[in-house]
């Protein structure tokens, strides 16, 4: 996932998927690696079953779910 789909997917609500799991990002946050010199983003999923569970995961694993989109041109 991207940035730009990232700031789409929150404003819209539109569940995400990762390890195969319906999610909501909650937030997302720039991280620095001093080791490596690079910047990258973590995105904040809360599990849309409780609503208790919330995974830490790189942007780069996280999917829109397809069922998400069809609903967002409505």
């Amino acid at each position: 996932m991207k940035l730009p789909e990232v700031k789409r997917v929150m404003s819209l609500r539109l569940t995400v998927l990762w390890n195969g799991m319906e999610y909501s990002v909650s937030g997302c946050t720039l991280k620095y690696d001093r080791k490596g010199g690079n910047w990258y983003y973590l995105l904040e999923l809360l599990d849309k079953r409780t609503q208790h569970s919330v995974m830490v995961v790189p942007m780069e694993d996280v999917t829109i779910a397809e069922k998400s989109t069809e609903t967002a041109h409505i």
